[in-house]
């Protein structure tokens, strides 16, 4: 095997067996992802979220069809590239350009123009 597919490896083994809650798993799960795709790590949380482009636990408002509205989380966001929600089951959410949804564990769901269809890795 080359170094590539021993990361892989090593990621699926770490994670495969994954049963505990999300928030005790997803942000680990994240950074390990991240590193083994190469790309950077989400950026410490600032006090305005105006500033928070690319962080865990993005504060935001949801808007609801009753014109009330409610204050929530994102798992992890980046602006103009992606939201990423941790569950354990599949669920709505936002329309930003792509939609990861992740089990940890189980699978990784990118999903994209919202056709919900996408890659599965079972």
């Amino acid at each position: 095997m080359n170094d590539a597919s021993d990361g892989l490896e090593r990621f699926i083994a770490r994670w495969q067996a994954a049963g505990g809650s999300e928030r005790a798993n997803f942000q680990s799960f994240v950074a390990d992802l991240c590193a083994l795709l190469g790309v950077s790590p989400s950026d410490p949380a600032r006090e305005d979220t105006r500033d928070n482009a690319y962080v865990f636990e993005r504060r935001i408002t949801f808007r609801h069809g009753d014109g009330s509205s409610s204050a929530g989380f994102i798992d992890c966001y980046r602006r103009a590239c992606f939201v990423m929600e941790g569950k354990k089951v599949r669920a709505g959410a936002p329309r930003p350009p792509f939609v990861v949804v992740v089990d940890v564990g189980n699978v990784i769901e990118l999903y994209a123009e919202f056709s919900r269809i996408g890659f599965r890795r079972p």
